[in-house]
């Protein structure tokens, strides 16, 4: 973008002077076209930058306008990147509006002229906007405009873009209802668990009313047959006991170890963001996990 915002403004021929004749006023209707076609590319080229900020890559062939419009409306490109897997609204704000957001994706301020740019940061001590040209290169910095120069082009019109928040469990907010998503991802163990649960309660329930039939039966009768019973049942109940409460031990170890290697998954990609954590798989994190702590146990 020029550091200078303007807008071309056909001149009027001087007093005197002989209207323009058919092959003048066919080259201006060309450089006119020329212009607004730039304008148009300009703008989906705002567009397209601002989702590639979210990771999203869009083609501008892929961009349908709506019937009867040269220039792509607002509605025309908040279709396009819903259609994409972004969230996209179009507002109309004031110029005082702008220091309101505090977030570091672009802005994209839709032009009168039909082109676009990128507001990338602003300074409510200046009372400026930085705006940033499309078709600049990442290293550009961004130009500083004041609410003079840009209300010559700018009527309040911008898009907001963001990613769709809750599309992956990876973008979606760190609350108690993840945290709750994320347990229940494990249902089958905690399934299991619960069945367990359940099973050494009948179990360590069961010796007692054994003892009473023992007094009741044996003492009273003298039956040794019972007695070999009651022991029997004693034993396997022992025995059942042990194991299910050695599996139940077993399973919600790997339950918790898979659950904290996810949550730190979680939060190691929210707070360092490198380039390789969200290519790794979970399941893999969880297995290198538990290798490192057999190894220390």
């Amino acid at each position: 973008m020029n550091a200078e915002i303007s807008f071309p403004i056909a001149e009027p021929p001087p007093a005197g002077r002989p209207s323009a004749t058919c092959d003048e006023r066919s080259l201006h209707r060309t450089d006119r076209c020329e212009s607004t076609a730039d304008a148009v590319q300009r703008r989906l080229d705002g567009v397209m930058a601002a989702a590639r900020f979210h990771g999203i890559e869009l083609d501008s062939r892929d961009f349908r306008a709506l019937p009867g419009e040269d220039i792509p409306s607002p509605a025309a490109l908040v279709t396009w990147l819903r259609e994409s897997g972004l969230w996209a609204k179009a507002v109309r704000l004031r110029w005082r509006q702008l220091f309101r957001f505090q977030s570091d994706a672009p802005l994209v301020l839709l032009f009168s002229d039909g082109s676009a740019a990128l507001c990338v940061a602003t300074d409510a001590t200046r009372n400026v906007v930085f705006l940033k040209d499309p078709r600049a290169a990442s290293n550009d910095a961004p130009i500083a405009v004041d609410e003079l120069r840009l209300t010559q082009l700018w009527q309040g019109e911008l898009l907001l873009v963001r990613r769709v928040r809750g599309a992956s469990p990876e973008e979606e907010p760190f609350t108690l209802g993840w945290l709750a998503r994320l347990v229940l991802r494990e249902r089958r163990n905690l399934r299991e668990v619960v069945a367990a649960s359940v099973a050494l309660s009948v179990l360590q329930i069961l010796p007692p009313f054994l003892v009473m039939v023992a007094i009741d039966r044996v003492l009273t009768h003298q039956s040794m047959s019972t007695l070999a019973l009651i022991g029997l049942i004693l034993a396997l109940t022992a025995g059942y006991e042990t194991l299910l409460g050695y599996a139940r031990r077993e399973i919600v170890e790997v339950m918790s170890t898979r659950l904290d290697a996810r949550l730190n998954l979680h939060v190691f990609s929210r707070l360092l963001a490198p380039d390789w954590m969200p290519l790794m798989d979970p399941d893999i994190m969880t297995s290198v996990l538990m290798a490192k702590q057999r190894q220390l146990g």
